[in-house]
């Protein structure tokens, strides 16, 4: 079962400020629009030099026309843009190849691949999160501009909370919905430049998952939706679905492979189990892991009634084990997000908490550490923002991105805060 919160990841912070509720609630969430408004809009805390290894670059005038060659930024200049001196070196080093154009109009949108690198410690920056600190990453840069030549607004304005993107590196013969920036410790940057955006993001390196394609895409939206691509379980490839609504560029590049390549996969690999990953599991409505998921909610149902409210709340909270997640939606039964679900949750007992999660951890009182937590507590993580409800013995109900709402393990990704609602 996948366990890593609400999608992964973008929060509009400055260099010097932690991760807080952001894009997604994060990733896979909406950018922090509370926060100071910057021209620069990223999730890095701190700097951190480090000697590169560079494995792969796709330069910015590679299958660019001539005028987009002029138009846009080169990749090393958007890294320099952000203060990343370390990774504008990488972006400038080597070269490697994308199959097909790598520009492509969606919608109201154009999209541009710009670049991509990957290799061991090529940033200057300090990861949010410090398991992804020291590992093979790789970083992607695309341009995104309106299709009508009118401005992107800048980071600063609040027209610029208003846009969705959600932009990841994937890997071939691995499925999207499970392994994308969300659930590979990504993170991204933003600047605006003559009215184009243009995005940083960077993620665990997926080309040493692949055998010979790695795949950049582009959805207008704040998360991962499995609808904007066709994944072939078969093949493993990845293509666009021509019928999507909205925005779903789709490249695909020819990385050079690095040197240690199957110690980088296993690496990653471990990563993913460690938050509950399952890549073999499947999760269609019928999927019988969802059926025995229920049946675990119901034996732990029994086992809540004697703790009071809070025991109420964690019980009726486990009635919902099984209906889908929706991003920016509250409905029980019909989807709702990590946030969403605890505000209906606990408005079913006529309390009213906030909406984000930012703003749930600061209801109620601290709780100083999971020995402490009682059934109906609020359990918070960062990077990106999420928060289960407490269900005793070591396990929350929460909803999911890849799994809807489930039963994990409490520690399945490292605690933020605990706070609890009612005694």
């Amino acid at each position: 079962m996948s366990d890593k919160l609400d999608m992964l990841l973008s929060q509009a912070l400055a260099p010097t400020q932690r991760p807080r509720e952001s894009c997604n609630q994060t990733l896979m969430g909406k950018a922090n629009t509370e926060t100071a408004k910057k021209n620069v809009k990223m999730l890095w805390t701190g700097r951190k030099a480090a000697a590169a290894v560079v494995a792969l670059v796709l330069a910015g005038s590679l299958s660019v026309t001539g005028f987009a060659a002029w138009k846009y930024l080169r990749p090393a200049q958007v890294a320099e843009s952000i203060g990343d001196h370390k990774l504008a070196d990488a972006f400038g080093d080597r070269q490697a190849s994308v199959v097909g154009e790598n520009r492509q109009v969606c919608g109201d949108y154009v999209i541009t691949l710009l670049g991509m690198v990957s290799g061991t410690e090529l940033s200057d920056m300090t990861h949010a999160w410090e398991n992804a600190e020291g590992k093979d990453r790789c970083y992607a840069i695309v341009a995104m501009e309106r299709a009508d030549g009118s401005p992107m607004p800048e980071t600063s304005a609040r027209e610029y909370s208003d846009l969705s993107f959600f932009a990841s590196a994937y890997a071939k013969g691995y499925d999207p919905v499970k392994v994308n920036a969300a659930t590979l410790d990504g993170n991204y940057a933003d600047i605006v430049e003559d009215g184009i955006l243009y995005r940083l993001v960077e993620c665990n390196d997926v080309s040493a998952l692949s055998e010979g394609t790695i795949y950049v895409g582009v959805i207008g939206k704040d998360f991962y939706d499995p609808g904007a691509y066709c994944y072939d379980g078969e093949t493993g490839s990845l293509s666009r679905n021509e019928e999507y609504p909205g925005v779903n560029a789709l490249f695909e590049v020819m990385p050079a492979k690095g040197t240690d390549d199957e110690r980088t996969a296993k690496e990653i690999l471990e990563r993913l189990a460690q938050k509950g990953i399952d890549l073999a599991e499947t999760r269609d409505a019928g999927d019988k892991s969802i059926a025995e998921e229920k049946v675990n909610a119901e034996e732990m149902q029994n086992g809540l009634k004697m703790n009071g409210m809070g025991g109420e709340i964690a019980e009726y909270a486990l009635g919902f084990v099984g209906n889908p997640y929706a991003w920016g939606e509250t409905s029980l039964t019909d989807g709702a997000d990590s946030s969403g679900f605890v505000q209906s949750v606990y408005a079913n007992f006529q309390i009213d908490l906030p909406r984000s999660t930012d703003k749930q951890r600061k209801e109620g009182t601290k709780v100083e550490s999971l020995s402490e937590a009682k059934p109906g507590d609020l359990i918070f993580y960062d990077g990106p923002a999420h928060v289960a409800i407490y269900l005793g013995e070591g396990k929350v109900v929460h909803a999911m991105p890849q799994d809807g709402i489930c039963v994990s393990d409490a520690d399945f990704d490292e605690i933020a805060g605990i706070r609890r609602i009612v005694e």
